[in-house]
């Protein structure tokens, strides 16, 4: 049905079976009960009461109450004459059911990489997806990168470069934060020890079973020989955004062992260590910092010019975005796993 096909009291249009009943001698502008109806510039079909979008007022309702222009033309179209009063279109939303994005599932990048099997399976650059880890006990899905400083772990948990990847023999150590940035590892603590919860990377789905957490001072668990793996989930331990510690989950794995990718070589920079802050972002801080102060002084001369009300319409927008660059660069500055 088209904008221009609306049913008035002299015409109906059908387009399932393109019918037309007209009745020559009414007004084809006309209401049925009198009233004045400008002719309506939007029309969805899905706000027509009938038709096959609603079979139970459609046909039968239509024909038993007059809604219906006869037996079959009243159920496929659901409106116009019928046998008993006269009908008229009600605007009826037909509501239909979206389904929820998961905001952390995996992104564009390494979906299309595991669907085309070019995700990474070894060392890579930081910052790129390497793995989907999922944890449905504790409501867990998020993507996995390279690399854990700071910036890295802003954006979702991050792999340990000096380990192999999950699923290969070896241990494989992922760093998540605890309340920062949406905290991910924040309930990793309430894993129980026999559960499981898997990894997907470029080599394929790998299961895992939890063997306990542990803290500052428990025993460690043995170190994997032959094809076995382990896999240790960090994050902080403490109460949230003062840790006093890192908070540790072993798990073994459980699925067949995958051809290791290697690990990246030579030592780990420093500031990829648990709780470590990002010494690099001090540059970035003092020059957005300074950014601040010349927009804070502009803005001070501006005022004797404009005037209070103009000079906050232009610059508060420009405060606050220079502020929270500045607080985000402060924040890379605080333990990793915060």
């Amino acid at each position: 049905m088209t904008r221009r096909d609306w049913p008035y009291a002299g015409e109906v249009r059908c387009e399932h079976r393109d019918h037309l009943h007209a009745d020559p001698d009414a007004d084809p502008h006309a209401h049925p009960l009198g009233l004045h109806v400008p002719h309506p510039h939007v029309h969805d079909e899905r706000w027509l009461r009938g038709g096959r979008l609603h079979h139970g007022h459609g046909g039968r309702y239509g024909h038993e109450r007059g809604y219906g222009g006869g037996h079959e033309r009243g159920y496929e179209c659901g409106y116009g004459h019928g046998h008993g009063r006269q009908g008229w279109p009600r605007r009826h939303r037909h509501r239909r059911h979206h389904p929820r994005t998961d905001r952390r599932g995996p992104g564009p990048e390494l979906r299309d990489k595991l669907a085309n099997v070019t995700a990474p399976v070894g060392p890579t650059e930081a910052g790129a997806p390497v793995a989907l880890l999922a944890i449905p006990q504790i409501g867990v899905r998020e993507v996995v990168r390279e690399a854990t400083t700071a910036d890295v772990l802003a954006s979702g948990p991050g792999h340990r470069r000096d380990t192999v990847l999950p699923g290969q023999p070896g241990t494989s150590i992922l760093m998540g934060r605890q309340a920062g940035y949406g905290g991910p590892f924040g309930h990793i603590g309430d894993l129980e020890r026999g559960e499981t919860f898997t990894v997907t990377t470029g080599q394929g789905e790998h299961e895992y079973r939890v063997l306990g957490v542990r803290r500052a001072g428990d025993p460690q668990p043995a170190k994997p020989t032959g094809d076995a793996g382990l896999l240790i989930l960090m994050t902080g331990d403490g109460t949230p955004y003062m840790p006093r510690g890192v908070l540790q989950v072993d798990a073994e794995l459980l699925s067949p062992a995958q051809q290791s990718g290697g690990r990246t070589p030579g030592r780990l920079a420093a500031e990829e260590a648990p709780m470590a802050g990002q010494a690099s972002a001090w540059v970035p801080l003092i020059l957005w910092g300074q950014a601040l102060l010349l927009a804070a002084a502009a803005l001070a001369w501006a005022r004797v010019r404009w005037g209070r009300a103009h000079t906050w319409l232009v610059g508060f927008p420009v405060l606050a975005a220079l502020a929270l660059a500045v607080s985000d660069q402060a924040a890379l500055l605080l333990p990793s796993l915060l």
